[in-house]
């Protein structure tokens, strides 16, 4: 008989024999034991012959009857297991890294939400920057010459004088002295001042206010921004633009000067309708009608001299939805940063001040109440898109965040009223409240 695999016969023999445990004949016709061989390396025996071991098995012994992991497999898993504790233990340094650092920028993010409230705070105070008027009797005999040497020039020929304090310009308005605030769109991108056209209908402006108010024109002055904000020094040019709506509070008319003209680097037509789409230019009238009202608001343009309608004041009211030279021009390389965000000072001090006296019974303060803070959400937006040459895609960057929010905070609206005799003094944040022995409560 031949026999099968795995098994042997003596010579001679009627029957086959099994080989012993681990081994086996890789072979029929086995006729001696010496055919029974151990399983090869990677092999095992598994009781209907050698069986090879899969991917990762090995046998542990010549004889072995199973199969087991191999020693480079355990090694392999050791080692991926020890990554995985290792990516779990990084992970968890790695969360708890930027749980610190998440909470230290938010800390400095808060800190920096509190210095610019102090900022506009400051702003709104008179005065963090002094006020710079000339008297109209000057203005009027003003060249175009004279007006180009800007704040500099004409704060050395001794052209203005500097209203200081709060008490000053008391003084100044219990004399009878008057300030015109002249607000006007530039035509170019550099601040050179008003042409000779713009100089021209600023004087007959200056002329229709001082008639038609019966004003005396040797106690009238006129608040410019080319004579009086500092251009040379960047940190008093700062200080005076912050300090916006403290000008145009103290102001007792504005005048919206806005003759027919080519702007000199567009190139586009600039007349009363762009004027209104100025961002600067709404800054200016939104800052006069919360701190006088709107009545005293007038335009001067090529059809003449009159009060500015109801129309245009509501139209001038979104301040960031104006237009800005930073942006028309794609904010090149030498100005990262966006103007609107220069307004964020100057308009929450007029926000911060209106919610101060919000209660008192002005022009002004009835304005803000009706016009502004029903749509302070989108007066006074938390981001604004910004646009740079170069850039696929605008970048949303944060405009005033949480900034109007923790003004509520600080400064509710008052709910008292003034009795005869009353008057406001400041408390503890600079608010103007009424003094307790005139306040009756609601």
């Amino acid at each position: 008989n031949i026999c099968p695999q795995g098994s042997y016969s003596d010579t001679g023999a009627d029957s086959c024999l099994v080989c012993p445990g681990g081994s086996y004949t890789y072979s029929a016709g086995a006729t001696s034991l010496a055919a029974c061989r151990l399983c090869r390396d990677g092999w095992a025996y598994t009781g209907d012959g050698c069986g090879k071991c899969g991917w990762g098995f090995s046998a542990p012994e010549p004889d072995a009857t199973s199969c087991e992991i191999s020693s480079t497999s355990m090694v392999v898993i050791g080692c991926f297991g020890g990554l995985i504790s290792l990516g779990v233990v990084l992970v968890n340094v790695t969360r708890s890294f930027f749980k610190s650092r998440l909470a230290v920028l938010k800390l400095k993010a808060s800190q920096l939400a509190e210095a610019c409230l102090e900022e506009a705070k400051t702003a709104a105070m008179p005065f963090a920057h002094p006020m710079v008027v000339m008297n109209s009797l000057l203005f009027l005999n003003l060249d175009e010459q004279q007006l180009g040497t800007m704040h500099g020039g004409n704060r050395d020929a001794h052209r203005v004088v500097l209203i200081d304090s709060a008490k000053r310009h008391k003084d100044w308005s219990a004399q009878g002295r008057k300030i015109i605030f002249l607000s006007y769109q530039w035509r170019s991108w550099q601040p050179r001042g008003p042409n000779q056209e713009q100089l021209d209908l600023m004087k007959k402006a200056v002329r229709e206010v001082i008639m038609g108010m019966k004003w005396v024109a040797s106690d009238t002055y006129i608040w410019l921004d080319v004579f009086s904000v500092p251009q040379d020094h960047s940190m008093l040019n700062k200080l005076a633009s912050d300090s916006l709506y403290t000008y145009a509070k103290c102001s007792d008319a504005l005048v919206a000067v806005a003759p027919t003209l080519i702007h000199d680097d567009t190139r586009n037509s600039m007349d009363l309708q762009s004027y209104q789409q100025r961002a600067w230019c709404r800054a200016e009238v939104l800052s006069f009608c919360c701190g006088r009202g709107p009545e005293s608001v007038f335009v001067c343009d090529d059809d003449g001299f009159r009060a500015a309608p109801p129309t245009l004041v509501q139209s001038m009211l979104d301040v960031f939805d104006g237009k800005r030279g930073c942006c028309e021009r794609g904010h090149p390389s030498d100005a990262a940063t966006c103007e609107c965000q220069s307004l964020i000072v100057p308009l929450l001090s007029l926000y911060y001040d209106c919610k101060c006296i919000a209660s008192s019974p002005t022009a002004g303060s009835l304005f803000f109440q009706q016009h502004i803070l029903p749509h302070k959400d989108v007066l006074f937006p938390k981001s604004f898109k910004y646009t740079r040459l170069g850039l696929a895609r605008p970048e949303v960057r944060e405009l005033f965040g949480d900034l109007v929010h923790r003004l509520d905070a600080r400064a509710s609206i008052r709910t008292s009223w003034t009795t005869p005799g009353a008057h406001l003094i400041p408390d503890a944040d600079g608010c103007e409240v009424l003094e307790e022995s005139h306040t009756a409560e609601i």
